[in-house]
């Protein structure tokens, strides 16, 4: 990126473009809220003012693009000469890329590796701090910021990365990448798919700051590692095996039995890169040096990751690693997005880390949950609400013959009432009481009262906002996103029905159509969604090459698109009406024949029958559409879990996925309990109320 700007003149002083390097050709991004536009230098008129070319490096067909930029904007200028210019190369008809030089998050990259080469860290020495939002995190976030502006915005090289393959057809060894930062894998990719593959390997570059320090390039050690749980019943046992698993003696084994493995498929082995100097040492001499069938190219790559070992990285050892892997990566989203300024979207990920951290370093001393009395309090309530029921059935049956029946009727039902007991009601008690607790799974639970609530839906003043905010913005925004996807339950009921009254013709051969509609419902829904993903690839999909047949060669990125990441999903799930067609089939054969012949006669055409008769008949299947499809959105879970993991901007964070995600990945308990709760009153209040107002105007034939 040129600067324009002279650090000694005045903050309102004009930019001195020619000073600056500025000339013909050079790269320009125009960045207009969250949108980026992308250009070339035509003309630098003076030092203050220069012409810009909108049309080189834009798809045909946008000759309106600069009516959307109107007003103040900001304006980058990058030099022609880096190798993200030169090698970035687009499409002329949908302005995609089809090949670059470098997209910093493509391969095993994050904001992570940029922030350790800038010189940061993320957690203080003593763990006791988050540090996500250190000048050094931050100007590596800003300079992420540069590298995707200067490729057009971070949506468009995300769309290259989304049409990205693996394996044989990896962009990096089909030559549409030219540079990328990885582990020590994609050696292993290219061995089996391109061994003749022309390639190098060198430390990720450093900022010149950072080189004149001393400083020298860093490699990524992943963050695996194996642990003893501290309540583990014999943990000098699993500490020796721990010892043993990562001993010389076990790691030859494991190393060479791989490497006969690969052999016997005749495939050439490279081993994997070990912490361990002997392990690393012994496997490089043995599989490496000398080895004829290993190329002097993969030599040379491979002693290049060999090098980059001891000043290796890995992510942050703290209770809180997983919370702070997420708000990095939400942090660095928001910034290459444009939602937000990169000093803006680490301090909240700073803040929201450190919160959780202050939890688990103090946590709450309210009184610790007696478990044993608890589920004492529970058994005794069993039994009491048995022995009542024995009692009142007793007094009402007073023939012997009777009441040996009502026992006998228990019996048979047992079965499931001790599943209802134990794995139902049993589990609902339990996370009542957890809700009001402080529960991390590792440790104790213990009481804090209405705080889980509170921290969820409470607000506080922050003086970085100046004003009041809500403790966890998250939670309001994962409410948005599901009751956004209300829309789809009417589009659902009315494809649905749609859909039955075509298949409701009576025409030869109907009963195999109604199969084949009704398939995609019992498809398993985790092969469905794979499916989708690949219907939405913006590049390759099929969704957008059919619409590229009708003239529209700019259309959506759907799932990576915040704007279309929900009307995505919901138009991935009108593929599943065929299971609700069933049941409005049911409802249409239950209306009397004898309604629509007297219609008939009376004149009624077929729109006026519909909607006097068809439509009335059916209000009971539409109420009962209306309450489950309200249930299954806030239910909403697999399809964001599989296809979006949340994303992008966290657009498709629906509630059900935060719920997961504060059980599952944070361990906080006590907080997804609460959760739950609200969404049972949520959705009761919202049950609740459809019936009441389906008094007025849902029709019963039998009433």
């Amino acid at each position: 990126r040129r600067s324009a700007v002279n650090e000694d003149q005045p903050k309102n002083a004009k930019p001195d473009l020619r000073s600056a390097g500025a000339r013909v050709g050079d790269v320009v991004v125009l960045v207009k809220g969250a949108q980026v536009f992308r250009g070339r230098v035509r003309d630098v008129s003076n030092a203050t003012e220069l012409h810009i070319d909108l049309e080189r490096d834009q798809p045909a067909g946008l000759s309106a693009l600069p009516a959307k930029i109107n007003g103040r904007c900001e304006v980058k200028v990058f030099d022609q000469d880096s190798y993200v210019a030169r090698l970035t190369r687009f499409d002329p008809q949908t302005g995609r890329m089809t090949s670059v030089g470098f997209i910093p998050m493509f391969g095993n990259s994050w904001l992570y590796m940029f922030g350790w080469l800038n010189g940061g860290e993320f957690m203080s020495a003593d763990g006791s701090k988050c540090t996500l939002d250190s000048p050094e995190i931050i100007g590596a976030l800003q300079w992420l910021v540069d590298v995707y502006d200067s490729m057009g915005g971070y949506e468009a090289a995300n769309v290259f990365q989304t049409d990205a393959q693996s394996a044989a057809l990896d962009p990096f060894l089909s030559g549409k990448i030219a540079l990328r930062i990885d582990g020590d894998w994609l050696m292993h990719t290219a061995m089996l798919y391109k061994p003749n593959l022309n390639f190098g390997v060198c430390g990720s570059p450093i900022p010149e700051r950072r080189l004149k320090e001393g400083a020298k390039p860093v490699g990524w050690c992943g963050g695996w590692a194996y642990a003893v749980p501290a309540s583990a019943k014999h943990k000098e046992a699993a500490w020796e095996l721990l010892q043993w698993l990562t001993s010389f003696e076990c790691c030859k084994l494991y190393t060479d039995y791989d490497a006969s493995v690969l052999r016997a498929k005749g495939q050439i082995y490279l081993p994997s890169l070990a912490p361990n100097v002997r392990v690393m040492a012994w496997a490089k001499g043995k599989y490496i040096d000398g080895n004829p069938a290993v190329s002097h190219t993969y030599v040379q790559a491979y002693n290049a990751f060999v090098d980059l070992l001891p000043t290796s990285k890995y992510r942050p050892v703290t209770p809180v690693g997983q919370k702070l892997w997420g708000e990095h990566v939400r942090a660095a989203e928001a910034a290459m997005n444009h939602t937000k300024p990169p000093y803006e979207a680490l301090n909240y990920g700073t803040r929201q880390v450190q919160s959780a951290l202050d939890r688990i370093l103090h946590p709450p001393t309210g009184r610790a949950i007696n478990w044993r009395t608890i589920i004492a309090i529970y058994i005794a309530a069993v039994v009491a609400l048995i022995a009542g029921a024995v009692v009142v059935q007793r007094r009402r049956v007073r023939t012997p013959g009777r009441r040996r029946e009502w026992v006998e009727g228990l019996i048979c039902a047992s079965p499931w009432l001790i599943g209802l007991l134990v794995f139902g009601s049993g589990p609902i008690f339990f996370s009542i009481i957890i809700s009001f607790c402080h529960y991390d799974v590792l440790n104790p639970a213990r009481f804090v009262g209405a705080a889980n609530y509170v921290d969820l839906m409470g607000r506080h003043y922050d003086p970085i906002a100046r004003g009041m905010v809500s403790n966890d913005p998250l939670f309001w925004k994962s409410l948005a996103n599901t009751a956004f996807m209300v829309i789809g339950v009417p589009i659902g009921i009315v494809s649905g029905l749609g859909l039955a009254l075509l298949l409701d013709a009576k025409v030869r051969g109907m009963h195999v159509y109604r199969t084949i509609y009704y398939l995609p419902s019992i498809v398993p829904a985790v092969a469905g969604f794979i499916l989708w993903i690949w219907i939405f690839e913006p590049s390759r999909g099929m969704l957008n090459q059919a619409l590229a047949v009708f003239g529209i060669h700019n259309p959506p990125n759907w799932l990576r698109d915040p704007l279309w990441a929900k009307p995505s999903l919901m138009l991935m799930g009108l593929w599943g009406v065929g299971g609700s067609m069933i049941i409005w089939l049911a409802g249409l054969k239950d209306i009397p024949e004898a309604l629509y012949e007297a219609a008939r006669i009376d004149g009624a055409n077929r729109w006026y029958s519909f909607w006097r008769i068809t439509l009335p008949m059916l209000t009971p299947y539409i109420l009962f559409q209306l309450i489950m499809g309200m249930i299954g959105v806030f239910q909403i879970f697999e399809a964001a879990f599989v296809m979006t993991d949340g994303g992008p901007a966290d657009s498709t964070l629906f509630y059900a996925y935060k719920l997961f995600n504060e059980a599952f990945r944070y361990l906080n308990m006590g907080t997804a309990s609460a959760m739950a709760w609200i969404l049972f009153v949520v959705v009761l209040v919202i049950t609740l109320l459809q019936l009441w107002l389906s008094k007025r105007w849902v029709y019963y034939s039998g009433a």
